[in-house]
């Protein structure tokens, strides 16, 4: 059969039911009714059973109802904890509430930016930091407040309610360009289609351990916790400290003996990083599961050529508003050697086509936009009817406005072998480290921010080193006198830190076309500049530290020692790459908390300079040679 044509007549047709619908929280009742005393959840400071889960879950199920909570309503859970977050979805769940996860480590503007969009009647909070519970307090008055630990304690039980597939199962939200973050409100066989499709392609089954490392507030966190809770298995999640660091999370895989991992290719690769520079051996690792990012060839490359791993990899593909992902392509050795990765064919149940300008489809080799038609896509977008009709439109090849299908905004071609190759996007969205970024959003923060007339964004490519595949970068005019960092600080409150510029640039005008438009393709590509001079490295450590610092920040920017390393462009992701670094050419083990306590490269050479004298306490001449050279330096011992 020509696989060309076969993926294109699959958007004509009906897509099938593949499998019997049982919820995920019924799949997971029934595995802790078969093997109550297997662990359910692994944490650093114990492990849950599933009869234990169970519990906790039947516990949250009754608080809500004794609340009047049921059928269609939305709770927000916020808790830091991602344990809390599963049981809270699955009591959820179990009585036809849609549970809403949120971020309760991001800045609280962005907390409260979807707290405004749902407007709930009740909150579901967990373990909180202490900042996010005073400022809760302070700015948000919601009708009740439950307390996970409270209901939890109460240990009340209610009886299940019918669940259709496609009823609401939860809300997520994604970067809207008009600067509010847009709802997307998925359907239980979402879930439950892909959870099918995972586990028959992996064999995840009874013993099964799968890392838990998404934050609940993405649909991805589904894959992470319940493949291994509808499976028979086990969800581990490391600590904070453990998320955050390349090496500790590289040896937090191999000690737990995880099968299963998914994560995006940006944090895949400071872990090949961390691995080509220890003797990690991962022989328990069986499956690694990439999306939200281009995959490229040469990681693809230097993870083949590792000693000590067998894991297969598998890109997969697809947005948010479709659930999960909707295409996969089983990773092999040519695509070490490949122009690109392909995002690969549809799963069972799914149908794409390539469409023109005009709507139609494109001929074989030619690019199109993606279009997914499926029955396991979600609802639309949370009270944006015409956003949704915007993007989940009546296919074009059937005469049915039943039939939708969704429009990702993504360019693609088919290869000669049936697969699709990722080709960009159609508007003016990017990814970084897995955000989806609307440069829109981020221009019009821009316009409200102190002393901004307006902005231009735009995204740029990287090159060499560690650096990342793209950064941002913003031209501003200024309406009066420009403070670079009191913009940063009203960006930083309101975007996730990927969204933030890591270049920003006043300019007397932006380019404009005839019509008045901005012309982005004028703006030339940005040259770092600085308010001030930078100082200069006044000891061999910290100049040591001043090249990996250049190594990982995705600009060129001319970086002084006193910088704040999240002011030159770096985000929790590359500050993995840097500690990693740390750890392995100057053997210096700085923890997480330390360094973001005075993110410079001044207080990291300090840090690195004291762990250094520690270890050498013990032996006199070398401690003096140190000092020596402390002092020669005009430091003081």
């Amino acid at each position: 059969m020509n696989k060309a044509m076969n993926i294109q007549e699959q958007a004509q047709r009906k897509p099938m039911m593949t499998t019997a619908f049982v919820p995920t929280h019924a799949a997971f009742f029934l595995t802790a009714e078969r093997a109550p005393a297997t662990p359910a959840l692994i944490e650093a400071d114990g492990i849950t059973s599933y009869s234990a889960l169970a519990e906790r879950a039947g516990a949250v199920a009754a608080g809500l109802r004794q609340r009047g909570i049921g059928r269609g309503t939305i709770v927000p859970i916020l808790s830091s904890r991602p344990a809390e977050v599963v049981a809270a979805m699955l009591g959820a769940w179990s009585i036809g509430a849609v549970p809403a996860p949120l971020d309760a480590t991001a800045p609280f503007e962005q907390v409260l930016q979807r707290l405004f969009v749902i407007s709930p009647e009740w909150i579901l909070e967990g373990t909180l930091p202490d900042d996010v519970e005073v400022q809760l307090d302070e700015r948000y008055s919601v009708p009740g407040r439950i307390s996970f630990a409270e209901i939890v304690d109460d240990a009340g039980q209610t009886p299940a309610v019918r669940i259709d597939a496609d009823d609401p199962a939860y809300l997520t939200f994604t970067s809207g360009s008009t600067g509010t973050p847009k709802g997307i409100v998925g359907r239980h066989t979402g879930i439950t289609h892909f959870l099918d499709w995972e586990r028959e392609r992996t064999g995840a089954g009874e013993g099964t351990r799968v890392s838990v490392l998404t934050s609940p507030a993405f649909d991805a966190f589904l894959r992470d916790a319940f493949l291994p809770l509808t499976s028979g298995g086990s969800a581990v999640i490391p600590t904070a400290s453990e998320r955050q660091d390349a090496s500790a999370l590289l040896t937090w895989i191999a000690a737990q003996e995880i099968r299963v991992t998914h994560m995006v290719p940006s944090l895949f690769a400071t872990l090949v990083d961390a691995a080509e520079r220890s003797a990690t051996d991962l022989p328990a690792l069986e499956w690694v599961l990439l999306s939200g990012e281009v995959l490229r060839p040469e990681l693809v490359a230097r993870w083949q050529a590792l000693p000590g791993v067998h894991a297969r990899l598998i890109n997969l593909y697809g947005p948010s508003e479709t659930t999960m992902t909707k295409l996969f392509h089983l990773v092999d050795e040519r695509d070490a050697t490949r122009a690109s990765v392909p995002i690969g064919a549809p799963m069972p149940g799914v149908g794409v086509v390539l469409l023109n300008e005009a709507g139609r489809p494109v001929a074989d080799g030619l690019a199109g936009e993606l279009v997914i038609r499926t029955p396991y896509m979600s609802l639309g977008y949370y009270n944006a009817p015409n956003e949704t009709k915007e993007r989940f439109v009546p296919n074009p090849l059937r005469d049915d406005p039943e039939d939708v299908v969704y429009r990702t905004g993504d360019r693609a071609r088919r290869s000669p072998e049936g697969e699709l190759e990722f080709l960009g996007r159609t508007d003016r969205q990017v990814k970084r480290a897995g955000v989806r970024i609307e440069l829109d959003e981020v221009e019009g923060l821009f316009a409200q921010a102190p002393g901004v007339r307006e902005a231009a964004v735009m995204a740029w490519p990287t090159q060499g080193g560690d650096r990342e595949d793209t950064y941002l970068a913003a031209y501003v005019v200024p309406d009066r006198k420009l403070d670079p960092a009191v913009v940063r600080s009203f960006l930083a409150r309101r975007l996730p830190e990927q969204a933030l510029p890591a270049v920003l640039t006043p300019v007397d005008a932006l380019p404009r076309t005839i019509s008045g438009k901005v012309d982005r393709t004028a703006l030339p590509e940005p040259v770092a500049t600085r308010t001030g001079p930078a100082v200069s490295p006044r000891t061999p450590t910290e100049e040591i530290v001043l090249g990996l610092w250049q190594r990982v920040l995705p600009t060129a920017i001319d970086v002084g020692v006193t910088d704040d390393f999240f002011e030159v462009g770096g985000h929790s992701l590359l500050v993995m790459r840097l500690l990693s670094l740390l750890n392995d050419e100057l053997g210096a083990q700085v923890q997480l908390g330390d360094f973001l306590k005075r993110p410079t490269i001044e207080a990291l050479a300090e840090l690195v300079e004291d762990e250094m004298m520690a270890d050498l306490s013990s032996d006199d001449s070398l401690l003096s040679e140190l000092l020596d050279d402390r002092t020669s330096s005009g430091i003081e011992a």
